[in-house]
């Protein structure tokens, strides 16, 4: 799932990377039905507000039965993941479901009414890095290896959960008043 394109650029890289791997729109596989055929499977999204986005819950609660596949996750964002891949992963135990490995990426922030967006320089540098993630996380994929969920300390993610927790109900409601024009 790729809002502004930094996912889709994951998963297509990191598709290029393991080699024979598919990339599949999250939406249009909830749209369309969810028909997983691979051995190794990686859910690749962006970090919503310090966490799962509901597209990916909805897409989790369709999945079908993919106890026996070696599943991994790739979780992106501009600051902090929280903890995200903790969250995805008791998403992902409910159905039965282990999680083998969780990665984080830091790209360019693009959450405008908190920040700025990056400078080039820093969006390139971000860029680069991620390449070198490539790597790593194809490696520890190729291998079938377990990798420890990438998230904050306990403290931030108990912050960031609260925030969390308390704005999600108001997330379909929140751009009521965003208007534009010319």
């Amino acid at each position: 799932f790729s809002a502004t394109g930094n996912s889709y650029y994951i998963a297509k890289n990191l598709g290029e990377k393991l080699g024979d791997a598919e990339v599949i729109s999250i939406p249009k596989a909830i749209k369309e039905g969810i028909n997983i055929s691979g051995e190794k499977i990686g859910i690749v999204f962006p970090v919503y507000c310090w966490g799962v986005p509901r597209i990916i819950k909805t897409f989790v609660e369709k999945l079908p039965n993919i106890k026996d596949n070696y599943v991994f996750a790739v979780c992106n964002g501009g600051g902090f993941p929280g903890g995200t891949l903790k969250q995805l992963a008791q998403l992902l135990n409910k159905k039965g479901i282990s999680i083998k490995a969780g990665f984080t990426l830091k790209m360019p922030g693009n959450y405008i009414p908190l920040y700025n967006a990056f400078s080039l320089e820093k969006q390139k540098a971000l860029i680069a890095k991620s390449k070198i993630r490539f790597e790593e996380i194809a490696l520890t994929v190729q291998a079938e290896a377990e990798h420890k969920l990438e998230i904050n300390s306990w403290i931030v993610n108990f912050l960031f959960k609260q925030i969390y927790n308390l704005s999600l109900p108001n997330f379909p409601k929140i751009d009521k008043c965003f208007s534009v024009d010319d």
